[in-house]
C-alpha cells in the first residue's frame, strides 16, 4: 500500500518527478535483463569456442601426423619454462598448442560458472587473452597459481572475487614466471626429458602467486590513472611494471642469470617452414564465419545496426549494444585481422603462422566487445605499415613480417581510444610509435610476463596522454590570450 500512497501523493504535485522515477526503474530493470542475457550468451559462446579449439587440437595432431604423441607434447608444454613467448608449435606440437588453448579457455569459463559470476565484457576480454597466450607462454598448469593467488588475495583484502574475477584472469600473464620458478629457478640446469619440482620451488611459486595477487590489482589501478583510457591494456602496463619488479628482485639483485626461452624441437614444424598457414586459415575462417552467423541469428537474422555501431563515438561495448552486435563485430573484425596478417605473411619474407602469430590474431579480438572494431584499429595498423616502410627504405627489411612486429601489432590495437577521441591521424602516430619501441619493453621484465605487447601499448598510451595534456593546455592558453587581446581592443 505504501508505494500506491506515495504515488497518489506525488502525482498531483510532481508529475515530472514521478515519470522520471518510473522511467529509471524500468530502464534499470531492462539493463539488468540485458546484462543477464549478455552473460548467458558469453558463457555459452566461450564454452563453444573452447570445445572448438580442443577439437582443432586433435585435428591438428592428425594433420601433422602426430596423433600418437599429442599427450606427450601437451605434457611437455605443462612441465617446462615458457618465457620469451615460447612457440608451442615448436616446443610442443600444432595439436598440443590448440589443445592447450582450448583447455585453458575451458578452465576460465569453468571458474566463472563455478562462482556463479556474471560474465560481462571484461570476462570476455580475459577469456580471449588466455586463449591467445595459450599458444605461447600460458598453459593449463601455470595459469592456475596466478588466478588462485589473486583470488585468495582479494579474499584477504575483503574484496568480492566474484565481481573482480576478470582481474584474476588477467593475472595469468605471470604464467611464464610461475613455470620458471617451478621448473628452472632452483635448479642448476633444466632437463627437457626429466622435469622435476622441488618443495622449495613449489613454495617459492606459491609465495610469488600470492604476491602477484596482492599487488597486481593495485598496479592495474595505477595503470588506469597513468594512461587515462588512451590504452585499453591496463593489465599489460600493470604486468610489465610488476614483472620488472619481479625480474629485479629474483635475478638482478641476486646476481642470477635469466636463461633464454626454450628452443624449437618439433620436426613437423621445421619441415613446414615454421608456419602452419593453411591450417590456421581453415580454423579461423570457420571460427569467424560461425561467430558471424550466431551474431546475425541473435540479431533477428540480420546485420542491422552494425554499421551504426562501427562509427559510434563511444565505440563497441557489450553493455550498450548487446552481445549479438558484438558477436557480429568479432566475426567481421576477425576476418579483417586475418586478411591483414595473411597479406603481410604471404607478401613479406619473415615470420609465418607461428604459434605467437596465431595467438596474436586471437589476442586482437580481446576488446572486440569493449571498444575495438575495424573502423578504429586500421589507423594503428597504418602506423605500423608506415614505420615498416621507413625500415624497408633504410635497411631493405620489411619489418611488419618479422615476428616481434606481427605479435605486437595485435596489441597495438589497444590504442584505438586514441582514434576514437583524437582522430585517425593521431591513431597512425600512436601505431608508428608503438612499432618503434615494440622490441624493447621485454628487457624490463625479462620475459617473465607474457603481456609484452600490452605493456608496449600501455607505455605509448602514457606518452600520448602526456602529449594530449600538453596540447590541450597550449590550446587553452592560446584561446585565453586571444580573448584577452580581443577584450583590450
Amino acid at each position: 500500500m505504501l508505494p500506491i500512497f506515495l504515488f497518489d501523493r506525488l502525482l498531483p504535485w510532481h508529475p515530472q518527478l514521478c515519470i522520471i522515477v518510473m522511467y529509471q526503474a524500468l530502464s534499470g530493470a531492462r539493463m539488468m535483463r540485458h546484462l543477464q542475457h549478455n552473460s548467458k550468451i558469453i558463457k555459452l559462446y566461450c564454452t563453444g569456442c573452447s570445445l572448438y579449439f580442443i577439437a582443432a587440437g586433435f585435428a591438428g595432431a592428425f594433420y601433422t601426423g602426430e596423433s600418437g604423441t599429442l599427450l606427450a607434447d601437451f605434457v611437455r608444454l605443462l612441465s617446462s619454462p615458457s618465457k620469451d613467448a615460447t612457440d608451442y608449435f615448436g616446443y610442443g606440437s600444432l595439436g598440443a598448442a590448440y589443445l592447450n588453448a582450448g583447455l585453458c579457455g575451458l578452465a576460465v569459463i569453468a571458474a566463472v560458472m563455478l562462482l556463479k559470476a556474471e560474465a560481462g565484457a571484461s570476462i570476455m576480454t580475459g577469456y580471449f587473452l588466455v586463449l591467445s597466450h595459450a599458444f605461447y607462454g600460458k598453459n593449463l598448469l601455470n595459469i592456475m597459481p596466478c588466478m588462485l593467488g589473486t583470488f585468495v588475495a582479494l579474499q584477504i583484502r575483503k574484496k568480492k572475487p566474484k565481481e573482480l574475477l576478470h582481474i584474476c584472469i588477467f593475472s595469468s600473464c605471470f604464467g611464464p614466471l610461475i613455470s620458471e620458478l617451478l621448473f628452472r629457478y632452483t635448479l642448476a640446469e633444466f632437463s627437457h626429458g626429466a622435469p622435476s619440482v622441488s618443495a622449495k620451488a613449489a613454495l617459492l611459486a606459491a609465495g610469488c602467486s600470492l604476491a602477484v595477487g596482492l599487488l597486481f590489482p593495485l598496479f592495474m589501478e595505477l595503470s588506469a590513472l597513468l594512461t587515462r583510457g588512451y590504452s585499453l591494456y591496463n593489465a599489460g602496463l600493470a604486468g610489465g611494471l610488476l614483472g620488472g619488479l619481479a625480474y629485479l628482485l629474483l635475478y638482478r639483485l641476486t646476481g642470477r642469470e635469466l636463461p633464454g626461452g626454450m628452443e624449437v624441437l618439433n620436426p613437423a614444424y621445421e619441415s613446414a617452414g615454421r608456419s602452419f598457414a593453411a591450417f590456421a586459415n581453415i580454423v579461423f575462417i570457420v571460427f569467424f564465419a560461425v561467430t558471424l552467423l550466431i551474431g546475425r541469428s541473435l540479431n533477428g537474422g540480420s546485420f542491422k545496426g552494425y554499421g551504426k555501431l562501427l562509427y559510434a563515438k563511444e565505440g563497441v561495448h557489450a553493455e550498450r549494444w548487446g552481445m549479438p552486435h558484438c558477436l557480429i563485430n568479432i566475426g567481421f573484425y576477425g576476418f579483417f585481422l586475418l586478411a591483414v596478417y595473411d597479406i603481410i605473411i604471404f607478401t613479406g619474407k619473415g615470420a609465418g603462422f607461428t604459434a605467437p602469430t596465431t595467438g596474436a590474431v586471437i589476442a586482437a579480438l580481446s576488446f572486440a566487445c569493449t571498444a575495438q572494431s575495424p573502423a578504429n584499429t586500421w589507423p594503428v595498423f597504418a602506423g605500423y605499415a608506415l614505420f615498416s616502410l621507413l625500415g624497408l627504405l633504410s635497411s631493405g627489411v620489411w619489418l611488419m613480417a618479422t615476428q616481434p612486429f606481427l605479435s605486437s601489432m595485435a596489441f597495438a590495437t589497444g590504442l584505438c581510444p586514441v582514434v576514437q577521441r583524437r582522430g585517425r591521424v593521431w591513431g597512425v602516430i600512436a601505431g608508428f610509435l608503438c612499432a618503434a619501441i615494440c622490441i624493447y619493453p621485454k628487457f624490463i621484465h625479462g620475459g617473465l610476463m607474457i603481456y609484452n605487447g600490452g605493456f608496449t601499448s600501455g607505455i605509448i598510451g602514457c606518452l600520448m596522454m602526456v602529449l594530449f595534456i600538453f596540447l590541450d593546455r597550449l590550446t587553452l592558453q592560446e584561446d585565453e590570450e586571444s580573448r584577452d587581446s580581443g577584450s583590450e581592443q
